[in-house]
Formats: C-alpha cells, structure tokens, sequence
C-alpha cells in the first residue's frame, strides 16, 4: 500500500494540537500541585508558631493563677473560657498572623487567631490547671490547645 505524498511526512496539525493539550494539561497540574505544596508548607509552619503561642500563654497564666484566684470567692473555681464557648473580657486575645497581640480598631481586620484561655481550681487534689485554646478566625476551627498545671499554693 502506497502513502499519499502529502501525509509521508511529519504530523498534522490535530496530532499538535492533542499533543499541546496534553503538555498544557501535565503543565497546570504541576502548577496546583506545586501550590498545595507551598500553601501545606506554611500551614505547618504556622501551626508549629501557634503551638509555641499557646503553651507560651498556659504557662504565663497559671504563673498568676494564685492571684487571679485571690480576687474571687472560694466558690468560684473557674475562671475564663475556651473555645468553643463565647469570650470573656480578660480572657482573651486576638493575634495577627505573626502572633502578636492586636487591639483597637484594626483589631477585627487584622485579627487571624482567637486565643482564649480559662483557669481551672481543683480543691481538693490542691491543683490548678490553665487551658489555652488558640482558633483560626478564617476557618473557625480549633487549631491547638494548650495545658499548664500549678500544685503549690492552693488553698485546699
């Protein structure tokens, strides 16, 4: 069987245009993987920074738990809140995407994170427990919680 002339050499023009399609294709492929890759690498980069921020703010509150708890009745065993419960004044913070404290009117603008923190007074094992909860304002979820205990200074 004899070929025609004009198709012995070379490919036409819908052999480039499936082969363009396919390297396009393969090409954007890699582009998204390549940003999931890159937007993963900073989702874990911040969610190692907010551990650090939460556990920083445990330990910062149970060291003025003793206090905290000396301006209350000794009825009142807990103070404070955490997520998912609504705010309390003074038991709260909202952190921009550094982690660093924001306040004022730029405060809802700016603000990423929501750190809520509550103290706990157990009586009769003579303890104090604080709990920091840290949340993602953009995808209202729990990002990370935190734990400090204090045994020292409770009166029982």
């Amino acid at each position: 069987m004899k070929l025609d002339s004009d198709f012995k050499h070379g490919f036409s023009l819908v052999e480039y245009l499936v082969a363009l399609t396919l390297v396009m294709l393969a090409f954007v492929t890699w582009l998204r993987l390549s940003a999931t890759a890159v937007q993963s690498g900073k989702f874990v980069s911040r969610l190692a920074g907010i551990g650090t921020l939460s556990q920083s703010k445990a330990s910062e509150v149970i060291r003025g738990a003793g206090e905290a708890f000396s301006r209350f009745p000794t009825q009142v065993n807990k103070l404070g809140s955490i997520a998912p419960a609504p705010v309390l004044d003074g038991y709260y913070d909202l952190l921009d995407d550094r982690g660093q404290p924001v306040s004022g009117i730029q405060a809802k603008s700016e603000a990423k994170f929501l750190r809520q923190w509550m103290l706990v007074r157990d009586t009769s094992a003579g303890e104090i427990k604080a709990f920091v909860s840290v949340v993602c304002l953009e995808r209202r979820g729990i990002m990370r919680l935190a734990r400090a205990s204090k045994i020292e200074g409770v009166k029982r």
